[in-house]
């Protein structure tokens, strides 16, 4: 079971995705942070060639999941997430090439937090709200029904999501 853990920025992904972790399930890292991090690409800068690279690591990362055998695995964003940003900066959805066959067993939407600003995080409040948007509309219009998991504790949201599989 493949399942998305997407929202806008600081709605608290990655840290559900280490509190899952911690508690023993197979996680998938924020490939976009990754590849922030590595200083060749920034979304702000040339976002089609951003999220190629994005979309890559994250087929790559998720096959690598996939490869050790695990029953759940939980990733930080999804495939689709690019969808949503590329929508953000008003740039086609053509520009990449999603997997046709690419499919995850649930996605569960976090609502925003308190927005805290870091060193891979570039949007302003209202920004963060408008791609935790996009992403919702995103992912209905693949079919999928995205689970709301609302603003709380990162252990009460680990134990909403994972009653919720």
């Amino acid at each position: 079971m493949k399942v998305v853990i997407t929202g806008g920025p600081s709605s608290g992904k990655s840290t559900l995705i280490e509190e899952l972790s911690r508690r023993g399930f197979a996680t998938v890292p924020e490939a976009a942070t990754i590849v922030i991090k590595r200083g060749l690409h920034h979304p702000t800068v040339d976002p089609v060639s951003f999220q190629r690279e994005v979309l890559s690591l994250q087929i790559r990362l998720e096959r690598e999941a996939e490869g050790r055998g695990a029953e759940i695995i939980f990733c930080d964003r999804g495939i689709y997430d690019g969808l949503a940003y590329l929508r953000f900066y008003g740039i086609s959805e053509k520009v990449i090439q999603l997997p046709p066959d690419w499919r995850y067993d649930a996605v569960f939407h976090l609502e925003q937090l308190p927005y805290v600003r870091d060193n891979v995080r570039f949007e302003t409040p209202g920004e963060a709200r408008r791609i935790s948007q996009l992403l919702w509309e995103v992912y209905r219009e693949l079919g999928y029904d995205p689970i709301r998991v609302p603003a709380m504790e990162v252990e009460r949201r680990a134990d909403f999501v994972i009653g919720r599989l």
